[in-house]
């Protein structure tokens, strides 16, 4: 049986186990804990005296930042020299504990000669003692220190018991660190939403409102936070839509991040002011997603009442300009089409017999009325693409019958230059689902650039299915162009030297380029100086 000495012994540390349970439960912070743990143990062993040892911050070194002593106890000679002590590993009760990582006892200090302040442990009756670190993990954080005013024998049982003060102080320092770096993160995380010029909001899961920034609160006019925090939005800033009808809560889309946990975007609603009126909004609804589940949502808006101003101004002016141009083309059209009528009339004797020369001038008068016609259709033809109002009749189509059909144009032409038009097609017919007269404005633009740069050689147009498209290549061995050059050709009213002194509207191959990606498919051009060029489009091919 166990005697009364060892009863006693065993509530002692169970009196003790308690204190430090209750310490580090009722504390703020580590050194409130630590502060508890000495006194704590103290009572609960009967013993006078205990320390606090902490790292000291950028140093290797030990420092005393709480000590402890009984009302009883007359112990200043000893709190004097351990408050201004500083031990490094190895060196005294704290630092031999640091250095091997595990508790001591020490019968008496007052005869250890390891023990740097024997002499005034002593001269206050300072006996037995014992140390354990304050540990997390491998590291050791600091050490808890304690005196007795008796010579103590080791007690092993008391000491590894009281090893878990140590362990739960250390739990306590890191736990601390761990919400002091959460509640810093959450305070930049509420600088970062107070600072953005975005309006922002979160919910809970029942909508109502737990957060807003200022931008929030200036953009729906609200004075505080609290005006919206706790409160439902819905019913306050998304209830009616601009046309005046009512949006019922289940339905609205910034609660659909709440409802199925997927964001939802929206820049054509409009949201409530405090003061009744509206503003047309764009927003983004997502997700607050923890441990997998939905546990709120947060909301981005702007006011885009200048942009809708902008978007109506802009829509003006091309609306202005798609009609001024379109009315400007149309009046050219019918007098360009009455002195072309004019200059046939006259060119094929109807009013007398002609000598060459005038003969000669009404030539040239008609090709130039030709290609004002032509830039005329090609300017009400872009604008109409620009505008979404060019129609195109879609229906399968031979490519290569249109090719051969548009190339004989345009062989009588190269023979007179001395150049060679050469067809690569496939016998068998070359389906695509195509608008014909615009696939075919395509093929004249690349025929007659081909033929109006190519003074020598030949020209070769080729066609080759190739996967789901079908590709059309017209190559020349003209005068070509420099590879940085090449992106120009493609922009409107845009003309390289070379265009501007063969004549050309700097129109066609926008406009080309434009029908071919209508259809589904690109329009590219490959050239090196002096080496020709050659222009390919694909189109989708057809069954």
């Amino acid at each position: 049986m166990k005697g009364p000495r060892n009863k006693d012994t065993a509530m002692r540390r169970l009196a003790a186990q308690y204190a430090v349970a209750e310490a580090v439960a009722s504390s703020r912070d580590p050194r409130e804990a630590a502060a508890r743990i000495l006194e704590g143990i103290c009572q609960a062993l009967d013993w006078q005296v205990a320390a606090y040892w902490e790292m000291e911050t950028g140093t290797r070194l030990l420092s005393c930042t709480v000590f402890w002593r009984s009302p009883s106890s007359s112990s200043q000679d000893f709190e004097a020299a351990t408050c201004r002590a500083t031990l490094p590993a190895g060196i005294d009760l704290p630092g031999r504990v640091w250095q091997m990582r595990r508790p001591e006892w020490v019968e008496d200090v007052a005869k250890d000669s390891r023990f740097a302040r024997a002499k005034a442990a002593a001269q206050d009756g300072l006996h037995g003692a014992f140390a354990v670190p304050v540990v997390l993990g491998d590291e050791v954080r600091g050490v808890l220190e304690f005196f007795s005013n008796r010579v103590e024998k080791a007690d092993a049982k008391m000491l590894v018991s009281l090893a878990h003060a140590g362990v739960s102080l250390g739990l306590l320092m890191e736990r601390t660190r761990v919400q002091e770096a959460l509640a810093q993160s959450r305070a930049w995380m509420r600088l970062i939403v107070d600072s953005t010029a975005e309006a922002v909001f979160t919910m809970d899961l029942q909508g109502h409102c737990s957060l807003v920034n200022p931008s929030c609160l200036r953009l729906l006019r609200y004075e505080r936070e609290g005006d919206l925090v706790g409160r439902h939005l819905h019913d306050l800033i998304h209830h009616t839509g601009a046309d005046g009808k009512f949006h019922a809560s289940t339905d609205c889309p910034i609660y659909e991040a709440l409802r199925t946990g997927r964001g939802s975007h929206s820049d054509g609603e409009v949201l409530w002011r405090a003061d009744g009126s509206c503003f047309p909004a764009e927003y983004w609804s997502l997700p607050l997603v923890e441990d997998g589940e939905v546990v709120g949502s947060v909301v981005t808006f702007f006011d885009i009442t200048n942009r809708r101003e902008s978007e109506r101004k802009v829509n003006e002016a091309v609306t202005l300009k798609s009609d001024f141009v379109s009315m400007v083309a149309h009046e050219l059209r019918s007098p360009l089409t009455a002195v072309k009528m004019s200059i046939d009339y006259v060119s094929d004797g109807s009013t007398g017999t002609l000598a060459d020369e005038q003969r000669r001038m009404l030539d040239t008068a008609k090709r130039n009325i030709d290609r004002l016609v032509r830039l005329v259709g090609d300017v009400l033809d872009y604008q109409k693409l620009d505008i979404g109002k060019l129609e195109f009749r879609f229906k399968p189509e031979d490519l290569c019958r249109l090719i051969r059909e548009t190339a004989e144009g345009f062989a009588l032409m190269a023979r007179r230059k001395g150049v060679d038009l050469r067809l690569e097609l496939p016998d068998a017919p070359c389906a695509v689902s195509c608008d014909a007269d615009r696939i075919v404005q395509v093929v004249t633009n690349l025929l007659s650039n081909a033929v109006k740069f190519t003074d020598k050689g030949e020209i070769r147009v080729a066609a080759v299915r190739e996967g789901a498209f079908v590709r059309v290549a017209v190559s020349d061995q003209g005068i070509g162009m420099r590879a940085e050059d090449i992106p120009k050709l493609f922009k409107t009213f845009t003309q390289l030297p070379s265009g501007r002194e063969a004549g050309g509207s700097g129109l066609g191959l926008a406009l080309a380029k434009r029908i071919v990606e209508e259809h589904g498919g690109r329009l590219w051009a490959e050239s090196t100086l002096g080496r020709g060029a050659t222009f390919s489009f694909t189109l989708p091919g057809g069954r």
